[in-house]
């Protein structure tokens, strides 16, 4: 697949640069969120919009959609859902929806500012540059891999998230691959997070389960001695 007009013959490469800038200046159309396919829906937009194929010479499409937002939207769904309480559950229900309304005031409102961490504001001179900044960001893989991991902070709600059992927390840290902790993307948000909730309270809670865990667990013991003293004595 190539780029053609009257002027051009397909896979010209210069034309192929000259119609990617001037896609990259308009602004992509509103997709439906609410679901996990909102960002298949994205990343074939984009593709649509290019004119791209993986034969050609056309920018591929940021990376965030499929191999982090889609990718993990549908385990969360698939495989973290069930093992929460019902608060956890609901918590992440609410959290998988405000990350793609967030993803979309940065894509079309060109408007996201991170409420949680400042330091993503300071580094793209937010809210002064935003419509600057936003403009073409899904063309700036590096650029739109910064700012959908901004969302993450504001939509996970810190002052919500850090009410969930102790036992929750652990199921939902654990639910992204180990290798997701080797980017310094997932570490920014880890701290951001950590700087917008009382860890220390979270860690008395986390201590208070573990006790009655481990209380309930000896009770369950002796109560299976004794059942089985009785039928001796």
């Amino acid at each position: 697949m190539g780029y053609k007009d009257s002027k051009h013959t397909a896979g010209s490469s210069v034309l192929q640069q000259e119609c990617h800038e001037e896609v990259c200046k308009k602004i992509p159309p509103s997709i439906s969120t609410g679901t996990c396919e909102y960002y298949k829906n994205r990343h074939d937009n984009y593709i649509q919009r290019h004119q791209y194929d993986s034969k050609s010479n056309g920018d591929n499409p940021p990376d965030y959609y499929l191999n982090y937002g889609y990718k993990y939207c549908s385990r969360f769904k698939k495989e973290t859902y069930a093992k929460l309480s019902q608060d956890g559950k609901d918590w992440l229900m609410d959290t998988l929806n405000v990350l793609q309304v967030l993803m979309e005031q940065g894509l079309v409102d060109l408007s996201f500012v991170a409420k949680a961490n400042q330091a993503y504001n300071d580094r793209h001179k937010l809210p002064e540059n935003k419509t600057s900044f936003y403009t073409g960001i899904e063309c700036r893989n590096g650029d739109f891999r910064d700012f959908a991991f901004a969302t993450h902070p504001d939509a996970y709600n810190p002052k919500k998230m850090e009410n969930l059992p102790c036992s929750d927390l652990i199921t939902i840290a654990s639910t992204p691959d180990l290798k997701e902790w080797l980017s310094w993307d997932t570490w920014e948000q880890a701290i951001t997070m950590g700087e917008n909730m009382s860890i220390s309270d979270i860690a008395l809670k986390c201590i208070d389960e573990a006790n009655s865990y481990i209380a309930d667990m000896a009770t369950e013991v002796f109560e299976d001695i004794a059942k089985k003293m009785t039928r001796y004595y």
